[in-house]
Protein backbone atom coordinates (compact mmCIF):
# COMPACT_ATOMS: atom_id res chain seq x y z
CA UNK A 1 0.00 0.00 0.00
CA UNK A 2 1.65 3.05 -0.93
CA UNK A 3 -0.05 6.87 -0.65
CA UNK A 4 0.73 10.11 -1.72
CA UNK A 5 -0.83 12.32 0.80
CA UNK A 6 0.94 15.93 -0.16
CA UNK A 7 1.78 17.28 -3.77
CA UNK A 8 2.74 20.86 -3.41
CA UNK A 9 5.27 22.79 -5.22
CA UNK A 10 7.38 20.04 -5.83
CA UNK A 11 7.19 18.95 -2.44
CA UNK A 12 6.02 15.19 -1.92
CA UNK A 13 4.90 13.07 1.10
CA UNK A 14 4.38 9.78 0.78
CA UNK A 15 3.41 6.91 2.73
CA UNK A 16 4.28 3.43 2.49
CA UNK A 17 2.75 0.53 4.24
CA UNK A 18 3.58 -3.11 4.24
CA UNK A 19 4.34 -6.63 6.43
CA UNK A 20 7.42 -4.66 7.62
CA UNK A 21 5.88 -1.33 8.56
CA UNK A 22 5.05 2.10 7.96
CA UNK A 23 7.53 4.32 5.95
CA UNK A 24 6.91 7.86 5.46
CA UNK A 25 9.54 10.21 2.45
CA UNK A 26 9.86 13.49 2.45
CA UNK A 27 11.55 14.90 -0.27
CA UNK A 28 14.13 17.43 0.38
CA UNK A 29 14.75 21.09 -0.82
CA UNK A 30 16.20 22.29 -3.84
CA UNK A 31 16.56 18.32 -4.97
CA UNK A 32 18.54 16.98 -2.54
CA UNK A 33 17.30 13.84 -2.48
CA UNK A 34 14.68 12.73 0.36
CA UNK A 35 14.10 11.51 4.16
CA UNK A 36 13.40 8.07 4.77
CA UNK A 37 11.52 7.25 8.88
CA UNK A 38 9.72 4.84 10.83
CA UNK A 39 7.42 6.80 12.56
CA UNK A 40 5.82 5.89 15.72
CA UNK A 41 2.04 4.85 15.48
CA UNK A 42 0.57 6.97 18.10
CA UNK A 43 2.26 9.83 16.60
CA UNK A 44 2.08 9.13 13.15
CA UNK A 45 -1.86 9.33 13.77
CA UNK A 46 -1.62 12.56 15.28
CA UNK A 47 0.13 13.77 12.57
CA UNK A 48 -2.68 12.38 10.05
CA UNK A 49 -5.36 13.72 12.62
CA UNK A 50 -3.89 17.41 12.01
CA UNK A 51 -2.55 17.38 15.77
CA UNK A 52 1.30 16.99 15.06
CA UNK A 53 3.91 18.94 12.71
CA UNK A 54 6.14 16.61 10.41
CA UNK A 55 8.64 17.80 12.86
CA UNK A 56 7.13 16.11 15.67
CA UNK A 57 6.65 12.63 13.99
CA UNK A 58 10.11 13.14 12.88
CA UNK A 59 11.89 13.44 16.08
CA UNK A 60 9.94 10.20 18.17
CA UNK A 61 10.97 8.11 15.02
CA UNK A 62 12.75 4.45 15.30
CA UNK A 63 14.68 4.99 12.26
CA UNK A 64 15.67 8.05 9.91
CA UNK A 65 17.45 7.88 6.48
CA UNK A 66 18.31 10.37 4.44
CA UNK A 67 19.72 9.33 0.78
CA UNK A 68 19.64 5.98 2.51
CA UNK A 69 21.91 7.04 5.27
CA UNK A 70 20.86 6.63 8.73
CA UNK A 71 20.78 9.94 10.87
CA UNK A 72 20.18 11.03 14.28
CA UNK A 73 17.42 13.57 14.72
CA UNK A 74 19.99 16.06 16.37
CA UNK A 75 22.31 15.64 13.27
CA UNK A 76 19.31 16.94 11.05
CA UNK A 77 19.01 20.08 9.81
CA UNK A 78 15.48 20.45 9.34
CA UNK A 79 15.33 23.30 7.25
CA UNK A 80 16.23 21.86 4.39
CA UNK A 81 13.27 19.33 4.42
CA UNK A 82 9.85 20.48 3.11
CA UNK A 83 6.86 21.40 5.42
CA UNK A 84 8.47 20.38 8.21
CA UNK A 85 6.83 22.73 10.52
CA UNK A 86 3.65 21.91 9.59
CA UNK A 87 0.28 20.10 10.54
CA UNK A 88 -1.14 18.19 8.07
CA UNK A 89 -4.24 20.44 8.33
CA UNK A 90 -2.08 24.19 7.37
CA UNK A 91 -1.62 22.70 3.77
CA UNK A 92 -4.28 23.66 1.08
CA UNK A 93 -6.81 21.42 0.72
CA UNK A 94 -6.39 21.52 -3.14
CA UNK A 95 -2.42 19.82 -2.07
CA UNK A 96 -4.15 17.29 -0.18
CA UNK A 97 -5.90 13.46 -1.37
CA UNK A 98 -8.36 13.23 1.25
CA UNK A 99 -9.61 9.91 -0.11
CA UNK A 100 -6.03 8.69 0.40
CA UNK A 101 -5.51 9.95 3.38
CA UNK A 102 -8.92 8.83 5.47
CA UNK A 103 -7.78 5.14 3.81
CA UNK A 104 -4.25 5.27 5.59
CA UNK A 105 -5.71 6.61 8.86
CA UNK A 106 -8.57 3.78 8.68
CA UNK A 107 -5.30 1.60 8.18
CA UNK A 108 -2.74 2.87 10.90
CA UNK A 109 -5.70 3.26 13.61
CA UNK A 110 -6.27 -1.01 12.60
CA UNK A 111 -2.71 -1.65 12.75
CA UNK A 112 -2.34 0.79 16.34
CA UNK A 113 -5.10 -1.38 17.79
CA UNK A 114 -3.94 -4.36 17.29
CA UNK A 115 -0.64 -3.61 18.36
CA UNK A 116 -1.86 -2.67 21.34
CA UNK A 117 -3.84 -5.35 21.92
CA UNK A 118 -1.18 -7.58 21.75
CA UNK A 119 1.41 -5.64 23.94
CA UNK A 120 -1.40 -5.87 26.99
CA UNK A 121 -2.75 -8.97 26.13
CA UNK A 122 -6.27 -7.77 26.21
CA UNK A 123 -8.92 -5.95 24.45
CA UNK A 124 -7.97 -2.16 24.18
CA UNK A 125 -11.56 -1.02 24.24
CA UNK A 126 -11.72 -2.44 27.67
CA UNK A 127 -8.22 -1.08 28.81
CA UNK A 128 -7.93 1.36 31.73
CA UNK A 129 -5.27 2.18 34.56
CA UNK A 130 -6.18 -0.62 36.24
CA UNK A 131 -6.31 -3.10 33.46
CA UNK A 132 -3.69 -1.61 31.56
CA UNK A 133 0.50 -3.37 31.33
CA UNK A 134 2.50 -4.04 34.27
CA UNK A 135 4.92 -2.04 33.55
CA UNK A 136 2.83 0.61 33.88
CA UNK A 137 1.28 0.07 37.31
CA UNK A 138 4.90 -0.96 38.30
CA UNK A 139 6.11 2.89 37.26
CA UNK A 140 3.21 4.49 38.83
CA UNK A 141 3.61 2.53 41.93
CA UNK A 142 6.81 3.56 42.29
CA UNK A 143 6.07 7.23 41.75
CA UNK A 144 3.59 6.89 44.13
CA UNK A 145 6.05 5.69 46.50
CA UNK A 146 8.56 8.34 45.79
CA UNK A 147 10.85 5.43 45.14
CA UNK A 148 13.59 6.75 42.48
CA UNK A 149 15.49 3.38 43.37
CA UNK A 150 12.50 0.88 42.52
CA UNK A 151 12.35 3.46 39.46
CA UNK A 152 15.15 2.82 37.75
CA UNK A 153 15.10 -0.65 37.42
CA UNK A 154 12.00 -0.09 35.29
CA UNK A 155 13.25 2.34 32.77
CA UNK A 156 15.41 1.65 30.32
CA UNK A 157 19.32 3.35 30.84
CA UNK A 158 19.73 3.99 27.09
CA UNK A 159 16.55 6.32 26.47
CA UNK A 160 15.64 9.26 27.16
CA UNK A 161 13.07 10.52 29.71
CA UNK A 162 11.14 14.35 29.30
CA UNK A 163 14.10 15.11 27.21
CA UNK A 164 17.22 13.88 29.33
CA UNK A 165 19.33 10.63 30.18
CA UNK A 166 17.46 8.18 32.56
CA UNK A 167 19.67 9.12 35.11
CA UNK A 168 19.23 13.06 35.02
CA UNK A 169 15.24 12.19 34.87
CA UNK A 170 15.77 10.31 38.24
CA UNK A 171 18.08 13.33 39.54
CA UNK A 172 15.42 15.41 38.90
CA UNK A 173 12.39 13.67 39.85
CA UNK A 174 14.58 12.84 43.40
CA UNK A 175 14.43 16.34 43.92
CA UNK A 176 10.84 16.53 42.95
CA UNK A 177 10.38 14.17 45.70
CA UNK A 178 12.65 15.86 48.21
CA UNK A 179 9.95 18.64 47.90
CA UNK A 180 7.11 17.06 49.06
CA UNK A 181 8.81 15.10 51.88
CA UNK A 182 9.74 18.70 52.86
CA UNK A 183 6.17 19.85 52.80
CA UNK A 184 5.14 16.98 55.26
CA UNK A 185 4.32 14.24 52.45
CA UNK A 186 5.14 10.15 52.88
CA UNK A 187 3.53 9.16 49.95
CA UNK A 188 1.45 10.59 46.52
CA UNK A 189 -1.77 9.76 45.37
CA UNK A 190 -2.21 9.24 41.74
CA UNK A 191 -5.14 10.02 39.84
CA UNK A 192 -6.17 8.89 35.85
CA UNK A 193 -7.25 12.22 34.00
CA UNK A 194 -9.14 11.66 30.93
CA UNK A 195 -7.70 13.10 27.56
CA UNK A 196 -9.86 12.31 24.62
CA UNK A 197 -6.96 13.67 22.53
CA UNK A 198 -5.04 10.86 23.83
CA UNK A 199 -3.90 7.69 21.89
CA UNK A 200 -5.09 4.54 22.78
CA UNK A 201 -1.40 3.80 24.39
CA UNK A 202 -1.35 7.33 26.41
CA UNK A 203 -2.06 7.91 30.00
CA UNK A 204 -1.59 10.95 31.97
CA UNK A 205 -1.50 10.76 35.73
CA UNK A 206 -2.11 13.73 38.07
CA UNK A 207 0.22 12.83 41.80
CA UNK A 208 -0.57 14.90 44.83
CA UNK A 209 1.36 15.10 48.29
CA UNK A 210 -0.69 13.07 51.01
CA UNK A 211 -0.49 16.30 53.16
CA UNK A 212 0.76 19.34 51.29
CA UNK A 213 -1.58 18.37 48.08
CA UNK A 214 0.93 19.49 45.78
CA UNK A 215 1.30 18.42 42.96
CA UNK A 216 2.07 17.80 39.19
CA UNK A 217 1.29 15.84 36.15
CA UNK A 218 2.79 13.22 33.75
CA UNK A 219 2.08 11.11 30.17
CA UNK A 220 3.01 7.66 30.06
CA UNK A 221 3.10 5.91 26.41
CA UNK A 222 3.26 2.63 26.29
CA UNK A 223 5.78 1.31 23.24
CA UNK A 224 5.94 -2.28 23.97
CA UNK A 225 4.92 -4.96 26.86
CA UNK A 226 8.16 -4.21 29.06
CA UNK A 227 9.03 -0.62 27.54
CA UNK A 228 7.36 3.17 28.29
CA UNK A 229 7.92 6.55 27.32
CA UNK A 230 7.11 9.74 30.44
CA UNK A 231 7.14 13.21 28.93
CA UNK A 232 5.95 16.29 30.88
CA UNK A 233 2.59 17.03 30.81
CA UNK A 234 0.94 20.73 31.05
CA UNK A 235 -2.89 21.53 30.50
Amino acid sequence: MRIELINCEGAVLKCTINRFGINLFAFLLDGKGYIKFTPILDDLLKYLRGNLPLENVLESAEEIKINNIIYDFNDIDLNTIHSVKKRLTDHSKLDIDFLSLSKLIAKVETLHKRKYSEILGNNTRNMNHNSSSSILQSVIKSIKEMDTVKLSTLLDEDAEYMGVSMYMFLASLRDKFQDFINNGDASLHAHKIMQDNLSLSSFVFRFKGNKSKMEFNLEFRLKSKNSIKILEYKN
